[in-house]
């Protein structure tokens, strides 16, 4: 086989390798052409190797030597070129130029065939067949249908479950219908041959009058699609095999069509499927006349699956059934794949998943389709019409296809979060047909939703890897996996290091008089990892047990809140665990005493526990005053510990807090539910037990504590700044959960500025379409050049940080709240045109002074093919040109800025990146 000859500038860019295309008998050569006029205005369109591959598929089958006639660069190498040992003498050329009269030696009268993109006319052939093609968002071919046909066929394969999918069908069937198609057209080209070509050679063979194609998902299992419509409206597919494993998907679906069909129960329609030969398939519509679109798993899926899994469910021996999957391999694969930075953590859980489910002692499979999700069925009243089966088996997991649809559905239809997708399955799990099902089969569906993630996830992610080119979908999937798969794995860790203080902490109390609040647990390591400490101590003892805590956590950082009633000790661990421990001497809401402190202590007097607590009716009052009076219900954590506790111990309770309060409730869950009439007869008990002076002493004090909270609590600003795909998006959500979750802080995410100014478009366009068009348009490709326009946009943008910075100071800053800037004001220094400013960046570098410097500066960089893995929206060279100017300002500026700390940090393995951010925060 000799190897394609490439253009100097290609040779880096396309590696000849052996791949899935070796049963095609033709041999590709890629050659400097000729060019005779010069002055032509070029094609912009990109025309993708992939693409190429599919067109030569579909219109040519037994092609020998294949020549590409690319002047300009219009190709772009996506995939290998088909290779193989020519077995015919046909010669095609395929022409991105935007005309062309002669190639090399050849005359083009002695090509078999050209295939041209460009504007060329060539009389020599017998045929001219031309085609328009509607592109996917990474122009790549979606769509192809002939220039006469007036009927958009081609959305039989459009799944149009959400509100835009709709309006977008609705909008082409009625430009079509008025002449109007040109607007949703992306590309035209011609095809000249001297023979009919394939695809026409089947429409004549089946009497059909139009057809169209759908040119199939990017991928290893990639196939095109043929639609074709008969006199009668009737449809039929077929169904065009790419690669060596989609010929494997074809004979599975013509050999599951024709078993499901026979076993199918009443409420479940399949058609059969045959093949006309090794690599294409025949399917006739599966579309009722009445279809209805339902966006959630129904009582008749569920019935159907049932009457399925009762003539297909059987046993097996889990280690049999995984071994046979190579569900191990797969992770192994995963696991030293750096393609995605999740990946490290995936494997480690998935293998966690593996050997759980590998120790059960059988594991239930039957029939699923596995690709089961709205856009592969179609519904009516009394029926589920189920096509696609290429991915379809009788020994899978039960269950496997409803957990799909979930996941499938909410993750890349309607973009949900896991929490999301984790209620629909709780909702799923409710259901009485699911239940019946449960128990029909003995099924657990916590291990069934386990066994769903471990095959689903190694076995697609395993495919990604490999894979070249990428939808951002894939993206949306990784991220809900590694969601799941933390709300169903721990991982190994050592031991925090909050675990181990806290037993040496409580021990140390121990020669103390003190008292734990609010506190469920018994014994110090059944403490919640989330929960604070709330501890009752005498005042005299503040200061010797601040300097424990400073001396047992040396290597930790330790911060100390003063109050006039209490100290709050926050210690950040040097492995980012956290404990928060409130030190109370008195009880206090604002200027309100709640009640008298010594009761407690005296009640939790002669315990020697380790987790001492006061006598129930003390612990209840401090629960009640401290959620009431801060206009909240007990939370249920709480009610239920109460609830558990002995009858007469909840009646001593409810007796003392009804005399103590003048109430008269019947129930001690009265005492649990905010009210405002509640919390409005507490706080008047609480302030006829005191004296005048008392109360005009405490509010003494809360306006000290108010005053002095203003420098002790003071927020913290963060930038985050870096390309296009330097992963900024997914590092903040992560800093955002971390923070509020684990650090109990209040966090605001702002984007690029303060936004007291709203976005200019907004006058324009109002503030929802203005935010629309944000979002989906692409960074960097504004035209503005004119200075004039530029000063007044970034004059605009300057104003909203000159009083924006001052607004966020006393909105959050002084409250404690940290502020998380997605890209800042350094973007208009390096990168202006991506907010469509054309300015000089000295003069841009200047204003910078008068602007708020943040505390914490990051830019995240990566190398560009790895950025280019996650987005495609810039340019490598465009990439390695920002890279480095923000590196050479975050140095300059670190040199300038002496308060402020300006951190790059290379963003491959997220982690890591983590660990480095987390460290800055509490060291700020």
């Amino acid at each position: 086989m000799r190897k394609p000859v490439l253009k100097q500038e290609d040779k880096n860019t396309q590696k000849t390798q052996n791949n899935d295309f070796q049963h095609f008998n033709f041999q590709a050569r890629y050659s400097q052409p000729l060019l005779h006029n010069q002055n032509l205005v070029m094609n912009t369109h990109q025309i993708s190797i992939s693409d190429c591959n599919i067109l030569l598929k579909l219109f040519h089958a037994d092609i020998a030597e294949v020549h590409f006639f690319d002047p300009n660069s219009r190709l772009v190498f996506d995939q290998s070129l088909f290779q193989g040992h020519p077995t015919g003498k046909q010669k095609i050329l395929i022409s991105t130029a935007q005309q062309i009269t002669s190639f090399k030696h050849f005359n083009l009268a002695d090509f078999d065939a050209v295939i041209d993109f460009g504007n060329t006319n060539l009389e020599a052939y017998k045929y001219k067949s031309t085609f328009h093609s509607i592109h996917n968002p990474n122009h790549t071919i979606r769509w192809i249908f002939e220039s006469h046909n007036n009927t958009p066929g081609f959305l039989k394969f459009y799944n149009n479950q959400s509100l835009k999918a709709k309006c977008y069908k609705t909008c082409l069937k009625l430009a079509f219908k008025m002449g109007l198609k040109k607007l949703f057209i992306s590309n035209t080209f011609n095809v000249f041959h001297q023979n009919p070509l394939e695809v026409q050679k089947t429409t004549k063979q089946f009497n059909a009058k139009s057809y169209s194609i759908f040119t199939g998902t990017i991928g290893e299992h990639r196939k095109a699609i043929i639609e074709f419509t008969d006199d009668k409206n009737n449809n039929f597919f077929i169904k065009k095999a790419i690669s060596n494993k989609s010929v494997e998907l074809l004979k599975n679906e013509a050999t599951i069509s024709k078993k499901l069909a026979e076993i199918a129960p009443s409420s479940l329609v399949v058609k059969e499927s045959d093949l006309i030969d090794k690599t294409t398939l025949i399917t006739p519509s599966n579309k009722p006349k009445k279809a209805i679109i339902s966006n959630a798993i129904n009582s008749l899926s569920i019935d159907a699956f049932n009457a399925l899994y009762k003539q297909t469910a059987h046993k097996d021996n889990p280690n049999k059934y995984y071994k046979a999957k190579n569900i191990s391999k797969a992770i192994q694969l995963i696991k030293h794949n750096t393609r995605f930075n999740e990946n490290k953590e995936i494997a480690q859980r998935l293998n966690i998943l593996h050997k759980s489910l590998s120790k059960q002692k059988s594991i239930t499979l039957g029939f699923a389709h596995r690709d089961f999700t709205p856009w592969n069925i179609y519904q009516t009243n009394e029926h589920m019409h189920m096509y696609d089966l290429e991915l379809a088996d009788f020994k899978t997991p039960l269950l496997f296809d409803l957990f799909h649809y979930i996941f499938q559905d909410l993750c890349l239809t309607r973009r949900k979060s896991y929490t999301q997708i984790k209620q629909a399955l709780e909702t799923l799990q409710h259901k009485t047909e699911v239940q019946d099902l449960l128990n029909a089969f003995d099924l657990d569906f916590n291990i069934q939703l386990k066994a769903y993630l471990l095959e689903q996830i190694s076995m697609q992610l395993c495919g990604y890897t490999k894979q070249k080119s990428l939808h951002k979908q894939v993206f949306w999937l990784i991220e809900i996996w590694l969601s799941a798969l933390k709300d169903q794995t721990c991982l190994p860790t050592k031991e925090e290091r909050r675990k181990t203080f806290i037993p040496k902490f409580l021990t140390f109390l121990q020669d103390q008089r003190h008292v734990m609040l609010k506190q469920i647990a018994s014994l110090p390591h059944k403490i919640d990892s989330s929960s604070d400490l709330d501890i009752l101590v005498l005042k005299e003892h503040l200061n010797t047990t601040i300097d424990f805590i400073k001396t047992e956590c040396s290597k930790a950082t330790v911060r100390v809140q003063k109050k006039s009633f209490m100290h709050v000790v926050e210690i950040y661990f040097s492995d980012q665990s956290f404990l928060s421990i409130d030190l109370i001497h008195a009880f206090k809401r604002k200027a309100l005493v709640m009640c008298d402190a010594k009761p407690f202590l005296v009640s939790a007097y002669n315990q020697t526990s380790m987790i001492r607590k006061p006598q129930l009716r003390f612990d209840v009052e401090y629960m009640v005053l401290f959620y009431i009076l801060n206009g909240a219900s007990l939370p249920e954590k709480y009610i239920q510990h109460i609830t558990h506790q002995s009858l007469r111990e909840q009646h001593k309770t409810l007796n003392y807090l009804n005399q103590k309060y003048q109430l008269n409730h019947e129930k001690l869950d009265d005492y649990f539910t905010f009210s405002k009439g509640l919390k409005k007869h507490l706080t008047r008990q609480i302030k006829q037990a005191q004296s005048f002076v008392e109360r005009l002493k405490a509010q003494g004090l809360y306006v000290k504590d108010t005053c002095s909270s203003l420098f002790q609590k003071k927020g913290v600003v963060i930038t985050f700044s870096g390309v296009d795909g330097a992963g900024k998006s997914t590092i903040i959500e992560q800093v955002k959960e971390k923070l509020t979750n684990t650090y109990r802080k209040k966090v605001v995410v702002l984007r690029h500025r303060p936004s007291m100014l709203p976005i200019l478009s907004t006058y324009i366009y109002g503030h929802k379409e203005a935010q629309k068009r944000v979002v989906s348009k692409l960074p960097r490709s504004g035209q503005n050049k004119s200075t004039f326009s530029s000063l007044l946009r970034f004059s605009y943008y300057f104003l909203d940080y000159l009083f924006g910075q001052v607004y966020i100071y006393f909105r959050y800053q002084l409250r404690g709240t940290i502020v998380l800037y997605d890209r800042y004001y350094y973007d208009f220094i390096n990168d202006a045109k991506r907010s469509n400013i054309h300015l000089n960046q000295k003069f841009l570098t200047v204003l910078f002074n008068l602007v708020y410097t943040p505390e914490l500066n990051f830019f995240l960089y990566a190398p560009a093919h790895v950025i280019l893995e996650r987005k495609k929206e810039l340019k490598a060279h465009t990439i390695g040109t920002l890279t480095e100017k923000y590196l050479r300002l975050f140095k300059r500026f670190k040199n300038t800025y002496r308060d402020a700390q300006f951190i790059s940090i290379e963003n491959i393995e997220k982690h890591k990146t983590l660990q480095i951010i987390y460290k800055h925060i509490q060291a700020a």
